[in-house]
């Protein structure tokens, strides 16, 4: 019998600790996301690239005190690519909620021209 409570609490246990981090990790995406459709905001359309049809980057940043965002790098094939996102987002405040400041962060971006 007591066998039993005790098999029976460890997996009442590991069930709350399961749901707890579930619930931890969704509300980290949700955050995540908030914050990239910040970003894509910001970067609203990126005018002055040249005719590449496919450009890929990868954003290195992270938001500091006053919710700034804070480009470390660009890292991208195309120069003109990385100074046009760093221009418009470095420095520039976001309203995302719940994300750690001082934590870098790395968003890849794709942008594909139609024709």
């Amino acid at each position: 019998m007591k066998n039993l409570k005790v098999f029976i609490s460890t997996i009442a246990l590991t069930l709350f600790v399961g749901s707890v981090t579930f619930a931890s990790s969704t509300t980290k995406t949700n955050q995540k996301q908030q914050l990239r459709s910040e970003l894509v905001r910001l970067l609203g359309d990126l005018e002055g690239v040249e005719e590449e049809t496919d450009i890929s980057a990868n954003i290195s940043f992270l938001v500091n005190e006053k919710n700034e965002v804070v480009v470390i790098s660009v890292n991208s094939k195309n120069y003109q690519v990385r100074e046009i996102i760093k221009g418009k987002l470095n420095y520039r405040t976001v309203k995302a909620s719940g994300i750690k400041r001082g934590e870098i962060y790395i968003v890849p971006l794709k942008i594909t021209k139609e024709s």
